[in-house]
């Protein structure tokens, strides 16, 4: 009988076996696991709580007994499912039951829209560009740490890193940034740059270029050189690349099926016209 009543005070004192079930039913403290704050969205996140005993051990029955409030309230919901944010504010969430309760704070940085450039041109080769889209809260101010996800539609025509986004080569793609529940699409053209020259055309003078198969984009700024309003005109031999009257600004798109040449003339004037000074860059375009 004495070795008998030896092994059971063993067990009691060591807490090994069922009889620690037995007697290890005392609720003694909550275990909180929030994920961390703060929440730019109204998903549900997942939340952890359980009512443990003095030794850790898990009272799973008294888990659905727990009630939970929030102070104040309209900020967030809080349930045995889990924390879904209603509005942009901090609030405190109570966790209370089987003779516990215990308190913790919850952020909430709703995520109303997000801004960001309709579009954007990037030339290949040349230094990135910076990408800093705004996300705006549901109180309509800027949420200066939100965080964002940008994902290109394709990578091999533009790719983003680190707020920066590298042109890799002609083509488009959408650029879509994501914050909380909002998102918004930048379109990004990425051009190459043909030729950029100077013009310093004299009365009736003519420059030509060599355009081969392809999209084109060309700019031409001229000024008269006595400043009068007179400009230069543009033609080519490719029927897919408008004439230009006369005018101090072109910017034109021309479709290429075959070499062609681009020509700029400043019109005379009977030889007594004023030279034509400025510009001209052609973009390989998408």
């Amino acid at each position: 009988m004495r070795t008998v009543l030896t092994s059971v005070s063993l067990l009691l004192l060591t807490g090994c076996g069922p009889l620690q079930a037995l007697f290890d039913t005392e609720p003694a403290q909550l275990s909180i696991q929030s994920p961390p704050g703060p929440f730019w969205d109204k998903q549900l996140h997942p939340l952890d709580v359980r009512v443990l005993t003095d030794s850790g051990r898990e009272l799973a029955d008294e888990r659905k007994q727990l009630t939970f409030s929030t102070v104040p309230t309209g900020v967030v919901n809080a349930s045995a499912a889990g924390l879904q944010c209603l509005a942009t504010g901090d609030a405190s969430v109570v966790v209370s039951g089987a003779g516990l309760s215990s308190t913790f704070a919850v952020q909430c940085r709703i995520v109303k829209s997000v801004q960001a450039p309709r579009s954007i041109e990037l030339l290949v080769g040349e230094p990135d560009a910076a990408f800093t889209p705004v996300a705006v809260g549901d109180n309509d101010t800027k949420l200066a740490d939100a965080p964002f996800v940008v994902t290109s539609s394709d990578q091999n025509v533009v790719r983003h890193s680190s707020g920066r986004l590298t042109p890799k080569t002609v083509g488009r793609a959408i650029v879509t940034v994501t914050s909380g529940d909002a998102s918004a699409p930048t379109e990004v053209v990425v051009m190459e740059r043909i030729k950029t020259d100077t013009l310093a055309l004299s009365d009736g003078q003519t420059i030509a270029y060599t355009l081969s198969r392809g999209r084109f984009l060309v700019d031409v700024q001229t000024r008269a050189a006595d400043g009068a309003s007179h400009g230069v005109e543009v033609s080519s031999t490719s029927p897919g690349c408008p004439a230009q009257a006369e005018a101090t600004r072109h910017r034109l798109t021309c479709e290429v099926n075959d070499t062609a040449s681009l020509v700029i003339t400043n019109p005379t004037t009977f030889g007594l016209g004023p030279a034509q000074m400025g510009n001209i860059a052609i973009f390989r375009i998408p």
